[in-house]
């Protein structure tokens, strides 16, 4: 093929050419370059969404784990507070033997002495003491049980009639309440 054209024609031709191979190929890069700046706009999208995703279950793990652990210490606080609240009642209900027998001690008059005590108490109400002893007259037994009924802590004091029967050297028994 001839090519007939004047040489700046050819030159300009050639120049267009080469431009137009420079155009394409800047587009083609551009493309290229958006198309990775969109795949990794994706990507980032995807890491973000994955990671949000990722704290949320963290936080909810981490929720039900303190949930546990506060529920674990919230049982050991029920436990211990019904604990407390039973050893509370039990030492409220507790008579003090001691302090009893104690005053009962003291206000024996001289030469009774007790042989036998028994403590029951089914109810707060019904605690009931039975006791039986000796006394060398039926004075000092009468003395016994005007002391007896004059102290306030002890109610109902009941002495069987068989206790009034001798007038020396008397076995006897009594009931009160407390």
């Amino acid at each position: 093929m001839l090519n007939l054209l004047p040489q700046s024609e050819k030159k300009f031709l050639e120049r267009e050419k080469c431009y137009k191979t420079l155009l394409i190929l800047g587009l083609a890069v551009l493309c290229a370059l958006v198309c990775l700046n969109l795949i990794l706009l994706s990507i980032k999208i995807y890491i973000s969404a994955q990671t949000e995703v990722e704290n949320i279950i963290f936080q909810q793990t981490e929720k039900q784990i303190q949930n546990s652990r506060t529920r674990g210490i919230e049982d050991a606080i029920r436990t211990t507070n019904k604990d407390m609240a039973d050893m509370h009642s039990f030492y409220k209900n507790k008579t003090d033997m001691s302090e009893l027998l104690e005053k009962l001690s003291e206000i024996l008059p001289q030469g009774i002495y007790l042989t036998y005590f028994s403590f029951s108490a089914e109810k707060e109400s019904e605690r009931e003491i039975s006791i039986s002893g000796f006394s060398p007259s039926r004075e000092k037994l009468f003395e016994l049980k005007q002391i007896l009924e004059s102290e306030t802590e002890f109610q109902e004091v009941y002495f069987p009639s068989s206790n009034w029967v001798k007038p020396y050297d008397i076995d006897f028994s009594l009931k009160f309440h407390l």
